[in-house]
């Protein structure tokens, strides 16, 4: 429940959400996000890129990213993993000369299993002009 002002008086408002709260061992209570970089960001080739973000029940607390070309191309994949609280980070290198949009996808569990989840963002790689 969120609520402002004070009970009973013209300005009290309040809300509630039920939440339907899944035990760890559902198939459907598991997640990957990537908080980092933000949709559409500009990644500067020659430098290293932090990537971060949360996951939880991820199987072996591990979570897979991978940084693919506009054609496909894998241009660079690494592994994080996941600590207590969910939050992953990892520091991948984008080659230098790449120039173009790429897919960053972070993923957990195995592609052909239930307990998969993937998060997927778009970004642009060059420099600016």
């Amino acid at each position: 429940m969120a609520h402002f002002g004070s009970p009973g008086e013209d300005n009290w408002r309040e809300t509630q959400v039920l939440l339907d709260i899944l035990p760890a061992e559902d198939p459907t209570a598991l997640d990957v996000h990537i908080g980092n970089p933000p949709p559409d960001s500009l990644l500067i080739p020659g430098k290293p890129l932090l990537l971060y973000g949360t996951a939880y029940n991820a199987p072996d607390k591990i979570v897979t990213v991978s940084i693919l070309l506009e054609n496909g191309r894998l241009l660079t994949e690494g592994v994080a993993e996941v600590n207590d609280f969910g939050y992953w980070e990892l520091e991948l290198f984008i080659p230098d000369e790449i120039d173009g949009l790429a897919q960053i996808e972070a993923s957990i569990g195995q592609r052909d299993s239930d307990e998969f989840a993937q998060h997927e963002t778009k970004v642009n790689i060059g420099t600016v002009q």
